[in-house]
């Protein structure tokens, strides 16, 4: 009996020692003293909690697999889609840069035309009112001219229908009123050798208010057409340029929407990558902490097994002679 308890022990402490199990080293110790039913009682009781620990260890195993497979998934696929985010985010942001800088230029020549439209505008206005008053000014002084070519036109005339009726005797017309003292004697004919200088004169000043009406009419009329060329060709770029406008304004507020909707999911998607880390942290104590690897703590408790199937085979002996263990 000594022989095999000497040898259960032997055979518990080699096991202990080539797997630094502490439980070994128990049953070891307890086998030293207690009596062979005792340790067989021990031995059995300590196997089935092994048979259960591995079954448990494999349940527990297959719900760690399957929990970091998932949370090793949505890390992977978060990192993925905030990768894909954040580049669409950075395409975003450039092309907001560029329609913010080509809206700023097409603000500016939008200004540029409207001062052009605006400033020439109001120099035709001017330019008008001056020849406007040009015309009509020719027009009057002209009527002015008229009226004094009328009446000295009568009055020569008359002049010279006195000096005739004085040469014939004929009576003379009706008396009119006293002319104003000549300061000198006899009927005075008008100074009918001047009609010519004075009426030629006349003529010619009328004549340079007509040149001078059609001139500034010309002018006018050239002015205006000019205008007209600049206000339609100013007027079909300002049409463009705002339609211009209008897109890139649309396709601004396009972008910063899809910006926001970018942002909004690459918040979401760094809130799952976090739950992912998270869940990682949560499952080390349970999964990665233990010390021992699964398959250390496997083959460590399959020695186990088998040092104490053996020591109780050994047990065994000890009642049925001839068991080979």
């Amino acid at each position: 009996e000594e022989e095999q308890r000497e040898r259960v022990v032997s055979l518990l402490r080699d096991g202990a020692a080539r797997v630094q199990s502490a439980l070994l080293r128990a049953v070891a110790e307890e086998a030293k003293e207690d009596p062979f039913a005792k340790v067989k009682v021990m031995i059995q009781e300590l196997i089935e909690r092994l048979l259960k620990e591995a079954a448990s260890e494999a349940s527990h195993k297959g719900w760690c697999d399957q929990e970091v497979a998932s949370a090793e998934q949505q890390r992977t696929y978060a990192a993925e889609a905030i990768k894909e985010l954040n580049g669409q985010l950075a395409t975003l942001e450039g092309r907001q840069d560029k329609l913010t800088l080509f809206l700023q230029d097409v603000n500016r020549e939008l200004l540029e035309i409207n001062d052009t439209l605006s400033n020439s505008s109001s120099l035709r206005d001017q330019e008008k009112a001056r020849n406007n008053q040009t015309i009509t000014d020719a027009k009057e002084g002209k009527k002015a001219v008229e009226q004094a070519y009328t009446m000295l036109q009568k009055y020569y005339a008359k002049a010279a229908s006195d000096t005739a009726l004085a040469q014939t005797g004929a009576d003379p017309a009706p008396a009119a009123p006293a002319a104003p003292d000549a300061g000198f004697d006899g009927a005075y004919q008008g100074a009918q050798g001047a009609q010519t200088g004075v009426m030629g004169m006349l003529e010619l000043i009328m004549a340079d208010f007509d040149e001078a009406v059609e001139d500034t009419e010309k002018d006018e009329k050239a002015s205006a057409k000019d205008f007209l060329e600049l206000e339609t060709t100013l007027g079909a770029s300002r049409a463009e340029k705002m339609v211009v406008q209008e897109q890139r304004q649309k396709a601004l507020a396009d972008t910063k929407t899809e910006y926001t909707a970018a942002w909004g999911k690459l918040e979401e998607e760094q809130k799952k990558l976090d739950g992912a880390l998270t869940e990682f942290l949560a499952l080390k104590p349970a999964c990665f902490d233990s010390g021992m690897s699964a398959a250390e703590r496997q083959a460590q408790r399959e020695e186990e097994m088998a040092s104490l199937k053996k020591a109780l085979c050994v047990l065994d002996q000890h009642e049925l002679n001839g068991i080979e263990c």
